[in-house]
């Protein structure tokens, strides 16, 4: 991080005093990329930490109600459906999209999680896993 920094100031610098147009723009591009490098992160920091340490925070919730949504289809899983083109050549024009449902659990407190189509509806105790620094809702058993 401090050397992205450094590396991002001595670019700055340069091309302060770049009179070439060319230097200029490509000082210029690496300032930028420099810049979103840092950006970057800056940002995923407490992300990065939990995954280098693997810590998590455990929460256990009662599920007051499981809400099962409308069924959705998978972004990418299939193809332009074409009637003529895949009584020819079926696997190429004739897959059909996916279908999924997103299941959600709505605790006591009135928080909702998403949850796998695979999980009993009769279960209402769930443990729910949180990265410890950044937060991030990782997964639920």
């Amino acid at each position: 991080m401090a050397l992205t920094l450094a590396i991002l100031l001595f670019t700055a610098i340069l091309s302060y005093f770049c009179l070439d147009r060319i230097l200029f723009i490509f000082i210029l591009v690496t300032l930028i990329l420099l810049g979103g490098n840092f950006i970057y992160l800056f940002l995923s920091r407490n992300i990065r930490s939990d995954i280098k340490t693997g810590d998590v925070t455990i929460l256990n919730v009662h599920a007051k109600q499981i809400h099962i949504g409308k069924p959705d289809y998978e972004v990418g899983s299939g193809a332009l459906y074409i009637p003529i083109l895949a009584n020819i050549f079926p696997k190429m024009y004739g897959q059909k999209m996916k279908e999924t449902t997103n299941s959600f659990i709505i605790t006591d407190n009135n928080e909702k999680y998403e949850i796998s189509n695979t999980t009993s509806p009769e279960k209402k105790e769930y443990k729910l896993y949180f990265g410890k620094k950044s937060n991030v809702y990782l997964g639920y058993k």
